[in-house]
C-alpha cells in the first residue's frame, strides 16, 4: 500500500467531518421519536389499568350475584326436599290404606258367597237358561 498523501487524507477527513455534521440533527429526532414513543407507552398503560379495573369490577359485581342466585337455589332445593319427604309419607300412608281396604274388600266378598251360600241350602239347584241365538 502506497502512503497517502496529504491532499488525500485531507478529503477522506472533510468528507468524514461533512457525514458527521448531520449526526446531531438525526439524534434530536431520535429523542423526539424516543419522547413520543414513551408517552405512547405511558398512555396505553394507563388505559390497560383502568381496562383490567373495569374486568375486576364486573367479576366482582357477577361473583356477588352468582351469591345471590346459588344461595336462592339452595333454599328451593331445600323446599323441594321437604316436599318429597311430604310426598313420600303420604304415599306411604296411602299405601297402608290401600292395603287395608282391599283386607276389608276381600273378607266382605267372603261374607257376601257365605251369605249366598246360605241362601242356596236347602234349594234346588236352578235350571239353566237356554242360550238365544244371535
Amino acid at each position: 500500500m502506497a502512503p497517502k498523501t496529504v491532499m488525500e487524507r485531507v478529503e477522506k477527513l472533510e468528507q468524514t467531518i461533512e457525514s458527521l455534521v448531520a449526526l446531531p440533527c438525526v439524534v434530536a429526532d431520535l429523542a423526539v421519536r424516543t419522547g413520543n414513543l414513551e408517552s405512547q407507552f405511558l398512555q396505553l398503560r394507563s388505559e390497560m389499568q383502568d381496562g383490567f379495573s373495569s374486568i375486576r369490577d364486573e367479576i366482582s359485581g357477577t361473583r356477588i350475584e352468582l351469591r345471590g342466585e346459588i344461595n336462592g337455589l339452595r333454599g328451593e332445593v331445600a323446599d323441594l326436599r321437604l316436599g318429597l319427604a311430604a310426598t313420600r309419607f303420604e304415599l306411604t300412608t296411602l299405601a297402608g290404606k290401600v292395603d287395608q281396604l282391599g283386607t276389608h274388600m276381600r273378607s266382605l266378598h267372603e261374607e257376601v258367597l257365605d251369605r249366598i251360600t246360605l241362601l242356596h241350602e236347602g234349594r234346588p239347584a236352578p235350571k239353566p237358561r237356554p242360550r238365544r241365538k244371535r
